[in-house]
């Protein structure tokens, strides 16, 4: 025969909202940080261009969680690098997030797990 019991829990949504909200914008703009380094170690690199233009929500310049290369080739590498590396960056590829992610991504959950 199963038992029954009843209980009734209490908390504070906006203490515990209050308590989070910090450490989760702390933990975002930590990995759009790590993102954006990482993946710049597989952007292709000619004259530098590319790598520098990467921006993240952590410098301002766009929404936290997004990062963007701005530069109007920047779509053609990603798409249609189809060398695997340069002479300058022998990591290079396109879809260098992918790569980043494929090799960082343990360390980027590390590092936002870290925050809480």
């Amino acid at each position: 025969m199963a038992k029954r019991f009843q209980a009734t829990i209490y908390f504070d949504v906006h203490t515990l909202k209050w308590k989070f909200n910090g450490k989760i914008e702390e933990a975002q703009r930590t990995l759009d940080e790590l993102v954006l380094r990482d993946s710049n170690q597989f952007v292709p690199v000619e004259t530098g261009q590319l790598q520098e233009s990467g921006e993240s929500g952590a410098t301002g310049s766009t929404n936290q969680g997004e990062i963007i290369w701005d530069v109007p080739y920047a779509r053609y590498q990603w798409f249609f690098n189809k060398y695997r590396h340069n002479r300058i960056n022998p990591h290079a590829r396109g879809a260098w997030f992918w790569a980043a992610k494929a090799a960082y991504l343990k360390d980027w959950v590390k590092a936002v797990q870290w925050h809480f």
